[in-house]
This record gives C-alpha cells, sequence and structure tokens, in this order.
C-alpha cells in the first residue's frame, strides 16, 4: 500500500493480519470501548507521538482514534505472539512480530517504539539473535508504556 492510507486500506490491512478468532475474541471488547471519547489529542503531542506524521495515512483525526483504538486492543497479542517466538527460537515469527511492532509504530508516529524495532530489525538482518533475545525486553517495555498512554489518552 503507498501513502496515505485511506480507512478501508488500512481496515483491509488488519483483515488479513489478525485471525478470524482474534477478531471474535475482541467484538465485545470493541462495541465498549468504541463509546470512550479520546482526551484532546494533544495529550499525545505532547508526549512525543508524531500525531501530524501520523495523520499522512489517515485521512482523519477519527480515523486516527478509531485504529488507534483497534491497536489498543490488538497490542498486547503481538506482544504475546513476540514473546513465545523468543521462547520457541520462531526466528520467522520474531521478524515477523517485530516488523508488524514496527509499521505499527511508524503509522501511528510512535518515534521512539520505531526507532527501536528498526534497530531488532537491523540485528535480525545480521541474524544476531542473541542480542535480540538477551535485549528484546526493552522494545517490549515501550511498547507496553505506549499503550498505557493511548489508555490514558482514550480515559481508561
Amino acid at each position: 500500500l503507498a501513502k496515505p492510507f485511506n480507512k478501508e486500506q488500512i481496515k483491509t490491512l488488519l483483515d488479513t493480519i489478525f485471525s478470524e478468532e482474534d477478531k471474535n475474541e475482541e467484538s465485545e471488547e470493541i462495541v465498549e470501548f468504541n463509546d470512550i471519547i479520546p482526551r484532546d489529542i494533544n495529550s499525545l503531542k505532547n508526549n512525543d507521538i508524531d500525531v501530524a506524521g501520523a495523520l499522512e495515512y489517515f485521512d482523519d483525526e477519527k480515523t486516527y482514534n478509531e485504529m488507534l483504538r483497534s491497536w489498543l486492543l490488538s497490542s498486547p497479542n503481538k506482544i504475546i505472539r513476540l514473546k513465545e517466538a523468543i521462547n520457541k527460537d520462531d526466528i520467522e515469527q520474531i521478524n515477523t512480530m517485530i516488523h508488524n511492532i514496527e509499521s505499527d509504530a511508524e503509522c501511528f508516529g510512535f518515534k521512539k517504539v520505531e526507532e527501536e524495532a528498526v534497530y531488532y530489525l537491523e540485528k535480525a538482518n545480521e541474524n544476531d539473535y542473541k542480542y535480540i533475545k538477551e535485549n528484546i525486553n526493552k522494545l517490549i517495555k515501550l511498547v507496553e508504556n505506549t499503550q498505557k498512554l493511548i489508555e490514558k489518552y482514550f480515559d481508561i
């Protein structure tokens, strides 16, 4: 997909990423979560989220918020799958999950997460999985801190 993404392209992309089982599990949460009104978007800008850059991917702030909600629901599963891949030494899945995290971070303007994920992708290209296994918690912690920030943004 070429930048900027429209809402339908993003939805199609997310649909291909998540299995039907994941969507079914999340459907009840989404109903409640969609009723939540986000705080002022400046709260993200004030916490080093590149909202202006992120809005280049999305049609508008409303779409950004909708997709941000979806990310908030899906990101814990990505962290779980990354940890499982690390524990199983599944190099292909490690690469996939780090790339997913990096792509999400780029789209949503999570610059610190994006930079860290790019670094781990470079390590993966160097086949330095020992480094990744020993240090992946730094990336995981950045994602978890970002999740907390977004939860605060949505006041949940």
